[in-house]
């Protein structure tokens, strides 16, 4: 796992699902634009899933693509005895196939499918992280995971459904 004293996934990232909630309740986020790789929960979503294959399942999985995807299912698959970590993996994968709709690349894209990744994906994402982080002995981690579901649980209140 990771070293004592060392957090698996630095908890000030979380700050960005924070920062990105806020900006919701303002109305400063089109929950049904198109996302910029800059954008604080996309930032949050990739460097999130970094650390995660570096630090908790020892993988380098750097990008957000097919091949990434097709490491995942394998590292996944051979998986035994961690249900929290499959869960988030599984997530990854799918981030994998909502990617390029949500980043606006290409042809893909709809205003659905990007109030889905906001309504549906990412609290998804995050209560799966929260839900890991509970198995994990780091508090800060546990508690800056959960900070930032509720800030965006209650964010998205907001955003109407269609």
């Amino acid at each position: 796992m990771v070293d004592p004293g060392q957090h698996a996934i630095d908890p000030k990232l979380f700050d960005f699902v924070t920062s990105y909630a806020n900006q919701i309740k303002r109305g400063q986020v089109n929950t049904k634009g198109a996302l910029k790789k800059e954008t604080a929960i996309v930032y949050f979503a990739s460097n999130f899933f970094l650390q995660f294959f570096k630090n908790v399942v020892h993988r380098q999985i750097t990008s957000v693509d097919p091949q990434a995807k097709l490491q995942a299912v394998d590292l996944r698959t051979g998986l035994a005895d961690h249900e929290a970590e499959k869960q988030l993996i599984v997530q990854f994968e799918r981030l994998v196939d909502i990617w390029p709709d949500i980043l606006g690349a290409g042809y893909g894209g709809s205003e659905s499918d990007y109030l889905d990744f906001h309504i549906r994906y990412v609290p998804r994402l995050l209560t799966r992280i929260s839900a890991w982080a509970k198995t994990t002995s780091d508090q800060a981690l546990i508690a800056s995971a959960q900070a930032a579901l509720s800030a965006y649980t209650e964010a998205i209140k907001s955003v109407p459904a269609e």
